[in-house]
């Protein structure tokens, strides 16, 4: 008896390999996520430090003479705030975008390919590494086995 289904085709070496490093990427950002939500979640310590902080800094400025510049009255808790929210926010964004992008370029999606081939591009300025790394991903992924498995 025949298999009436069409065969789904096989995802070339490459196309795994860099879902994996999406997937490795996505675990990368949820360490920002847990970190930059472990922070907010202890602001209490976070205004304890910004006291301390805040006293040394007052008590420096009065000791030399800074000029037209009061150091006493920067707030770290808010500037700790701020920073802790950008690294949760950039955790989330690349812990979403690089499981869709995983999971896209797994299912041969016509989107991940071209997402992916964008994000090669871009990463190419991480200088050395980074730089060899997606100038492989972007070899391959213009060869014809690998369009043909995204049908581009």
């Amino acid at each position: 008896m025949e298999n009436s289904s069409p065969e789904t085709p096989k995802a070339p070496g490459i196309v795994m390999f860099t879902a994996v490093l999406n997937f490795i990427t996505a675990g990368l950002g949820a360490v920002m996520i847990f970190i930059g939500g472990l922070g907010l979640l202890f602001g209490s310590v976070m205004r304890g430090l910004s006291h301390f902080f805040q006293t040394q800094v007052t008590q420096y400025s009065k000791t030399t003479s800074m000029g037209d510049v009061d150091l006493s009255a920067i707030n770290t808790a808010n500037v700790m705030n701020i920073i802790l929210i950008a690294i949760l926010a950039i955790g989330l964004l690349i812990t979403i975008s690089s499981v869709v992008m995983g999971l896209g370029l797994l299912r041969g999606k016509k989107w991940a390919w071209y997402f992916q081939v964008a994000t090669s591009v871009l990463s190419l300025l991480g200088f050395p590494f980074w730089t060899i790394v997606n100038g492989v991903i972007l070899f391959c992924f213009f060869q014809q086995p690998t369009r043909n498995y995204f049908k581009v």
